[in-house]
């Protein structure tokens, strides 16, 4: 009986598998260290596992995202829209409660804010009604598409989950996917507002206020749809907190009551300036370019007061809560730094037997 080999064996040209070498060199790839959980080396009874980095969030598209982001992103969505909604009620809904209470709490403060919605949405109306020529009615136009960026900005935000009560929003421009008929849109009203801004100035000069185009920063060459396909990468973090079972925003302040009485008078005083401008653009046949520059001053002129003097009373009040904290912790560390130099002379004195005494 002869007994043949089938199959058994292997070729010299077959690599082994059990002992390759990874990472094509010849010491091959470095082994991967994972993290060490140093508390199992603890009393079991106070025993904690190592913190870990959440896999929660991540781009929109990229990836199922966990409850909790999801829920983030819907209130990040609520947000958005009721900006381009001008309700107020709901952004201070989506909100940490105590931080806006002394604004949400008050309906006269809500009421002023809806009578300068009310104003707002007259004017945009008889705008819109009246504007003549291509300028004046891309403005017109991006007021009815505005809103369709709400959904291209909420998905322009990265969510991060870091534990059960705190994640992060971060906001991303060059994530920002506007429509085309949006995009060619803001070019032309960009290219509008900045032909408005150059009559306007030309009127100033000889008026003595307004600035030209030069020197209010605007591009000599105009504006393209191009323009807005490079905007730079900006992370912008948005904290958030879970408050009642429920994920809000996290101000970088809490308002006050002085702070909501010039949210409210703010409101008033735009109010009367939309109304105004509405009023006047109504007593016009049609709307052209010239024509609102002219009225756009002329409003802007009586109500100049009025707005400068909110203006400095808002940056008087909010600037100091802005940059105000770190500021004041280094004073802080400072005074007493000082009041320990100070105090170290009088100890030394203390252990040093005044002069003239006998031991």
């Amino acid at each position: 009986m002869f007994l043949m080999p089938v199959g058994c064996g292997k070729t010299d040209d077959q690599p082994t598998r059990f002992n390759q070498t990874l990472g094509g060199t010849p010491v091959g790839a470095p082994a991967g260290t994972g993290p060490i959980d140093t508390g199992i080396l603890k009393d079991p009874a106070d025993y904690k596992p190592t913190p870990y980095e959440s896999l929660e969030g991540g781009a929109p598209g990229g990836g199922a995202e966990g409850a909790e982001a999801e829920e983030i992103r819907g209130v990040l969505s609520e947000l958005v829209a009721a900006i381009f909604d001008i309700d107020l009620e709901m952004v201070l809904d989506a909100c940490v409660p105590e931080q806006v209470a002394a604004l949400s709490e008050e309906d006269e403060y809500i009421d002023s804010f809806d009578e300068m919605k009310d104003a707002l949405v007259s004017f945009v109306q008889i705008f819109s009604d009246k504007a003549t020529g291509p300028k004046l009615e891309a403005i017109a136009r991006l007021f009815e598409l505005l809103p369709e960026l709400a959904e291209p900005l909420t998905n322009a935000f990265t969510i991060s989950v870091l534990d059960e009560e705190n994640a992060v929003a971060t906001f991303d421009p060059s994530r920002l996917e506007i429509p085309e008929e949006l995009r060619t849109t803001l070019a032309e009203v960009m290219q509008a507002g900045a032909a408005m801004v150059a009559q306007m100035g030309a009127a100033g000069m000889m008026g003595g206020g307004m600035p030209g185009a030069a020197e209010a920063g605007l591009p000599a060459g105009g504006f393209s749809p191009e323009m807005l396909d490079e905007l730079p990468s900006v992370q912008i973090p948005l904290p958030f907190r879970k408050v009642d079972d429920a994920w809000r925003l996290v101000l970088p302040f809490t308002i006050e009551e002085q702070h909501a009485e010039l949210v409210s008078e703010a409101a008033l005083v735009f109010k009367d300036y939309f109304t105004d401008l509405a009023q006047a653009i109504d007593q016009v046949e049609t709307l052209d370019m010239q024509t609102y520059a002219q009225i756009s001053m002329q409003v802007q002129m009586r109500h100049m007061g009025p707005i400068m003097g909110l203006v400095g009373r808002a940056t008087a009040m909010f600037a100091p809560m802005m940059e105000g904290e770190p500021a004041a912790e280094e004073e802080a560390a400072a005074t007493e730094g000082d009041e320990a130099e100070s105090n170290e002379p009088e100890e030394e004195s203390a252990e040093t037997p005044p002069a003239g005494r006998r031991p």
